[in-house]
């Protein structure tokens, strides 16, 4: 038997793990939608309610931080070093997994050959993303509303605010699409690293993968618009 370190360490071990921690991305992704669907109402009550609650928990903040850090820079550092290692190594054990994945027809057309230009432009707005909206203007800068009560940052005014700027729609709707795509090929990758794939459950994964990682990609891609459209006053 091949000792688990070593299995570990090759081609497959790691394309595993990096569709491990994609999934725990994913689910990520899923909760922040979840909570951003409050963007959809003109009121910000209920969207600063949500971000406060969950800046009002600096434990579970900073805890849940860390573990989508280490799950971010796991998945990217995977991603690259399996790219690197494919591309300077031919005909390994790697394509010989991958051949057998072939004969099942996996697609690997659009999304999958555009894998490394969506994880990229990801790799680099994640990280803008976060700090625009995390440690932006806050209530030092005038952004305060009032929660039971209480004074509390503002955040839906400036989203609102960010998202009634075309540029900001622009780049937000088109790294959502990256996101659609990488996640379709992403939830497609997890099932094939791990062997799930069959001639039966093919359709099943494949259109299954492509309604979800859709559904997650409208759902975050129509915020901005939503917005944008609302600042003009086409929808209330």
């Amino acid at each position: 038997m091949i000792p688990i370190y070593e299995a570990a360490r090759s081609s497959i071990g790691q394309k595993i793990l990096t569709s491990i921690t994609g999934i725990g991305l994913a689910l990520f992704v899923i909760i922040h939608l979840l909570g951003n669907l409050f963007l959809y109402l003109a009121d910000g009550t209920m969207f600063n309610e949500y971000a406060h609650a969950m800046a009002s928990r600096p434990a579970l903040v900073i805890g849940g931080d860390a573990v989508l850090l280490a799950g971010f820079v796991l998945h990217a550092g995977n991603s690259l070093w399996l790219v690197m290692k494919n591309r300077a190594a031919r005909g390994g054990s790697y394509r010989s997994w991958q051949s057998k994945a072939k004969k099942l027809k996996t697609p690997s057309s659009k999304a999958s050959r555009s894998m490394a230009i969506s994880g990229t432009a990801l790799l680099f707005f994640i990280p803008f993303h976060v700090y625009q909206f995390k440690f932006g203007p806050g209530m030092e800068a005038g952004y305060t509303t009032a929660l039971h009560g209480e004074q509390a940052r503002d955040l839906h005014r400036f989203v609102v605010e960010t998202f009634s700027q075309p540029t900001y729609v622009l780049l937000y709707v088109t790294v959502m699409i990256m996101l659609w795509g990488h996640l379709q090929h992403g939830y497609w990758s997890f099932f094939q690293s791990v062997g799930l794939i069959t001639p039966r459950n093919y359709s099943t994964l494949r259109y299954g993968g492509f309604a979800l990682a859709t559904l997650l990609g409208i759902g975050f891609l129509m915020i901005p618009i939503w917005i944008y459209l609302r600042s003009l006053g086409v929808v209330g």
